[in-house]
């Protein structure tokens, strides 16, 4: 594929903009292994933008979707005896909300499986968390996500942003040579 070229991913309404490199995958199909829990016993999320995007309603207020397919994703490595936790960069006051949101849609069988760490930007942040709980796989949005997993040493895997995001940073999917997890940008 061409530097730089525009080019359509499925599921997706928009064009991306894809670099040099990168390596899609779906659901279903991922041959990363990342389902592996000898291999990747231990998976990393991003929250906003990942797990869950804030979009504006109708009246203008903030109302919380989740990303179907990630979520979907999140319960596989549940269900495969993957220990997951989630970095964030919120506060860490915003614990208990962080987990109720998470409730609504999984339930306390599978949030109990999740532990939350808070990064900042200076000693804790997210590479430094990445590297101390061995996480080999994580999955974010942004660019400095995905520079934190592979400074973490984890395996960094790029999740679409929704074009309704209140995010509006610009982004450059496979400039850091991370796989792209297609379709995942579709929320509920």
């Amino acid at each position: 594929m061409p530097q730089n070229e525009n080019w359509q991913i499925k599921c997706s309404p928009y064009p991306y903009q894809i670099n040099d490199y990168v390596n899609i995958f779906g659901i279903e199909k991922s041959r990363m292994d990342v389902f592996n829990h000898r291999k990747n016993p231990n998976i990393g999320f991003d929250f906003d933008d990942t797990l869950i995007t804030q979009v504006l309603n109708d009246k203008k207020e903030t109302v919380i979707k989740y990303n179907k397919n990630v979520i979907k994703v999140m319960i596989k490595h549940i269900l495969q005896k993957q220990k997951i936790y989630i970095i964030t960069r919120r506060d860490k006051n915003e614990n208990k909300l962080i987990r109720n949101i998470l409730k609504e849609k999984i339930g306390n069988v599978y949030l109990n499986n999740i532990i939350i760490l808070h990064a900042n930007k200076y000693y804790q942040n997210k590479s430094f968390l990445i590297s101390l709980y061995n996480i080999t796989i994580y999955y974010g949005d942004s660019d400095s996500d995905m520079y934190h997993a592979l400074r973490g040493g984890a395996k960094p895997i790029r999740v679409l942003r929704n074009v309704n995001s209140k995010d509006k940073s610009l982004i450059h999917i496979g400039l850091l040579k991370e796989d792209l997890f297609y379709c995942s940008q579709i929320i509920e």
